[in-house]
């Protein structure tokens, strides 16, 4: 299921790594996984399934 593995590359898609390096690419997931932990904390849900959810989508491997 999905999109083989090195598609985008073989059809000149930009990528996240591709254009920003693997390091650079990593720093802009953890910003914008600290920015919606920072929305969900807003919105009263520290510690929620949600919460919960945004940290599995963002630590496993893929």
């Amino acid at each position: 299921m999905g999109k083989a593995s090195g598609s985008d590359q073989g059809n000149s898609k930009s990528t996240y790594p591709s254009v920003l390096g693997l390091d650079g690419a990593i720093s802009h997931k953890k910003s914008y996984v600290n920015k919606a932990k920072q929305c969900l904390e807003q919105a009263g849900l520290k510690g929620s399934r949600l919460e919960g959810l945004t940290d599995y989508l963002s630590e496993r491997d893929l």
